[in-house]
């Protein structure tokens, strides 16, 4: 029996204080969330809590009600000793006028809470933000006004535009969706899935997707009608119409700057359509998306991607599929003309004769004779015979050296020379001249200048003066910044870095059992592993890389790394600022990378490689990094605005650094035509500008981008609304 008891005391102990503990602390938790209380604990916890959240208690459940009632009898006293008409009473308030039911201090305070602030630049919480609607005035009121739909390209400007409301001959519908639709979200995983470190590569992932009864695409409005889409064009005339599922938006313009619509032809590929100019059908499209692609693919002004040099265009060479920059003929420099050629000094007898056979003076006559006796004999063969005349001489030459002296030779030889002289010249005057021949044959050969190889796996047009471009083929890492300014780079520690470069270095290879130097003597290393095959850099107009884009360098960890620019992983609206220049500022991918899991490879993989670091950034025309805020991932860039984010919190920032909206919203949009829409957390939508004016009030349960001058609104209470910007 004591045997039993040592065996099951201690566990019997162990489950008491558990049952204890357990149940000490979930009486404690009953307590806190108010299903009991002691008599002799005051319990304050709720009231405060609601206080905090500014929530009005019962006067007799106001745990500070002693200490606020005698504090308002205090004043009351007061008031009542000196009562003065037009003094403000024991709340603040001045005393009503005669025939007013409330208080004039009252209304007045009402009426300055009530007004809505009109920039979001001091707005640090969406409290703020009231719900109230406005009017908005009609396209055709402002039209009477003396104003005007503004072009599809416009930046809105609070100071010389204004939002002009659309009608219709028709009634837009209320609800926001009745019907799904097939739509494509693309997702970053890691080329090895077993290895969370190596290269990142976009996954598309099909998904279904409400499809909103009215939708804007590039000036066009798409409205819902059962079955069928209707296309509406920006005066609001019905245009045509085609079965939802048969065309969607290409979000892509051609080079006319339509806008394009898609029809799947086969898995992966496409047909291309615009509308006809008087909008009663769709026309096949010869659009490249290779070759004609602006970068990006969204709801773009007409402007967006166009190059704004004529004197430069972008070509793709069929065979290679790379992309390379022409010159069109009218900007190539006119050739130099070729010099004309020498005439050949005609020999002199009379010195020749006496050096060569020792004649006398008198035999040149024939030679002369002879010439002017048989210049027509070669102008009867054909052109062809010209090229055979010098094997016809040195034939010709060794059966007279054996049959004649030296004086008939040298006098052959005159006569041929002359001969040769003659036949050109009545070639040329059967041709039609020698002058004109070769401009004409110039001016037909003459084809557009290179002004660089097809050697880019993607090229866009130039602007600003600089294009961006990925390397296509494995080159020498000219725009490589190598230099260490750490450690020594050649295998010894005798003279430290000192800012020597990074190459040449050599390394102990198990495979080889040897050391093996990477790199030349110059300091330049070329790389075998493809990674010039997807680095992006920037050339200037003379085709030349304006500033290195990678770098390699020894980390914090004492590693050698590389890091360098990337194309986007996305080419839609999430991807917005890259490939051009937007107020000095161009958005990039920057990746670093481990130099041994990457350089030293001999085929290029992305599984293989280690990603020690990447995010997206802005960078200068002189290649120097623009600071962000720490902290803040970049969501998008347009019109010299950043959107920013952190936490799950959305903000615009200039790039002067000065917030235009605090970083407090749910959710936003880039800015495309000087708007961008912003999202609170309660679920309202606004626009504002690029200043941060509020341009539409946070009323809205949806709002879409900007579209060539349009903007769609939705509201539960009244529906949809189509807003046109008018100058």
């Amino acid at each position: 029996m004591r045997y039993f008891w040592s065996r099951i005391t201690k566990p019997v102990k162990a489950l008491l204080m558990f049952t204890l503990i357990f149940g000490a602390a979930f009486l404690l938790l009953l307590y806190y969330q108010g299903y009991y209380d002691f008599s002799f604990l005051d319990s304050y916890k709720d009231q405060l809590d609601m206080l905090r959240a500014g929530e009005n208690l019962p006067q007799s459940q106001d745990p500070f009600a002693s200490l606020t009632q005698s504090l308002s009898q205090s004043r009351l006293q007061d008031a009542e000793q000196s009562t003065v008409p037009g003094t403000a009473d024991s709340q603040g308030n001045v005393p009503a006028e005669e025939g007013s039911d409330t208080p004039v201090g009252q209304a007045a305070s009402s009426a300055a809470e009530k007004e809505p602030p009109t920039n979001l630049r001091l707005v640090y919480t969406a409290d703020d933000l009231s719900d109230s609607r406005v009017r908005i005035p009609t396209v055709s009121e402002l039209e009477e006004e003396g104003r005007s739909a503004a072009s599809a390209d416009t930046v809105y400007n609070s100071a010389k535009n204004v939002l002009g409301k659309m009608t219709f001959d028709f009634q837009l519908p209320e609800v926001y969706t009745e019907t799904w639709r097939h739509a494509t979200s693309y997702t970053l995983k890691p080329t090895d899935p077993n290895n969370e470190d190596s290269e990142l590569v976009a996954k598309p992932v099909v998904y279904l997707q409400e499809r909103p009864k009215v939708d804007l695409y590039m000036g066009y409005v798409l409205i819902e009608n059962g079955e069928k889409i209707v296309v509406v064009s920006s005066d609001g005339e019905p245009l045509c119409s085609y079965t939802a599922g048969r065309y969607e938006p290409a979000y892509a313009r051609d080079r006319e700057d339509r806008p394009l619509f898609r029809r799947e032809r086969n898995k992966g590929t496409y047909l291309y359509f615009y509308i006809s100019e008087d909008g009663s059908k769709f026309v096949h499209s010869d659009y490249d998306p290779v070759r004609d692609s602006r970068g990006l693919n969204f709801d773009y002004p007409p402007s967006y991607g166009h190059t704004d040099t004529e004197t430069v265009y972008v070509e793709q060479d069929p065979e290679t599929g790379l992309f390379g920059y022409r010159i069109p003929v009218e900007y190539l420099p006119e050739p130099e003309p070729e010099p004309e050629p020498e005439p050949e000094p005609e020999p002199e007898p009379e010195s020749e004769d006496a050096s060569e056979a020792g004649s006398e003076p008198g035999d040149a006559e024939p030679s002369d004779g002879t010439a002017e006796a048989e210049p027509e004999a070669p102008t009867e063969e054909p052109a062809e015979a010209t090229a055979e005349e010098p094997a016809e001489e040195s034939s010709e030459d060794a059966s007279d050296k054996d049959d004649k002296s030296d004086k008939d030779d040298k006098d052959d030889k005159d006569e041929k020379d002359k001969g040769e002289k003659d036949d050109k010249d009545d070639k040329d005057e059967k041709d039609g001249g020698s002058e004109e021949e070769p401009e004409e044959e110039a001016a037909a050969e003459r084809e557009p200048g290179f002004l660089t190889p097809y050697q880019f796996r993607s090229a866009t047009p130039f602007s600003g003066g600089m294009a961006v471009v990925t390397a296509g083929e494995p080159t020498s890492t000219y725009y490589y910044v190598n230099c260490d300014e750490k450690d020594d780079v050649n295998g010894d520690d005798k003279n430290g870095g000192n800012g020597r470069p990074l190459f040449p270095f050599k390394e102990w290879s198990e495979t080889q059992s040897k050391w093996v130097i990477f790199g030349t003597e110059d300091g330049g290393f070329v790389n075998n592993s493809g990674i010039d095959r997807t680095v992006m850099y920037f050339i200037g107009e003379d085709g030349e890389p304006l500033f290195p884009t990678g770098v390699l360098y020894r980390n914090e960890q004492d590693r050698r790394v590389f890091s360098c620019y990337k194309p986007p992983y996305f080419s839609s609206i999430e991807s917005i600022g890259s490939y051009y220049f937007d107020h000095g500022l161009i958005r990039v991918r920057k990746q670093i990378i481990d130099f041994w899991r990457y350089f030293l490879r001999l085929s290029y993989t992305g599984s293989q490689i280690k990603v020690m670091d990447e995010y997206d950034t802005l960078i200068r025309a002189d290649g120097t990094e623009f600071e962000l805020p720490v902290g803040f991932k970049l969501e998008g860039y347009s019109e010299g605005r950043l959107l920013l984010s952190r936490d799950g919190k959305y903000g615009v920032q200039s790039v002067t650094g000065e917030w235009i909206a605090q970083p407090i919203y749910a959710d936003g949009g880039p800015f495309i035509g000087g708007l961008a829409p912003l999202k609170t957390e309660d679920g309202r939508w606004g626009v504002i500008d690029t200043e941060g004016n509020i341009v539409l009030p946070f009323t809205y349960d949806a709002i879409s981008q900007v579209s060539s001058g349009l903007i769609a609104c939705w509201r539960e209470e009244n529906g949809w609304s189509i807003l046109k910007i008018m100058e």
